[in-house]
């Protein structure tokens, strides 16, 4: 079989005058699911694997996630901002974006008590990234590194 490849999840965590984290990150979005609140309010809601970012996200939002496990990511895009990305994601199984917007951590216990922490990130503005590297570009193609290929480049 097989081994799956895990890839580096950037991600960069700061705290603003109110406490509230803000996060800019490199993720892969999947699943697109346009919904409407009660209120009104449109959001598109994806979901993002994570990897490798588990002691930042640990530290930032006070998490008990284990090292080397995969954190799925509740991406949500708002209002406008909703229907931007809806129609940029609905004809694609995943596509890979820079997201800035607001950390935050959803924590709650099934009926038999165990509990569950779940990674929110509310999208204040994206951009897509293409994976694609063009062949004569003296860039690497990191949808195509392993971790440690990718960190051997890297001058930290």
């Amino acid at each position: 079989m097989a081994e799956e490849r895990k890839f580096y999840t950037f991600i960069n965590v700061t705290e603003d005058k109110e406490g509230a984290k803000n996060c800019t990150t490199v993720v892969n979005v999947s699943n697109p699911e346009l919904k409407t609140t009660q209120a009104g309010k449109t959001v598109l809601v994806c979901r993002a694997p994570m990897n490798n970012c588990e002691k930042k996200i640990n530290k930032a939002l006070d998490c008990s996630f284990a090292e080397g496990e995969t954190i799925w990511a509740e991406v949500q895009f708002w209002n406008e901002a909703s229907e931007r990305a809806y129609k940029f994601l609905e004809n694609k199984e995943h596509a890979r974006l820079v997201i800035c917007g607001r950390l935050s951590v959803n924590r709650w216990k099934n009926k038999e008590g165990k509990e569950y922490e779940r990674i929110q990130i509310a999208v204040n503005d994206w951009t897509s990234i293409s994976s694609k590297v063009r062949e004569d570009s003296a860039l690497p193609n990191y949808d195509e590194l392993s971790l440690e290929e990718a960190d051997n480049g890297m001058p930290y």
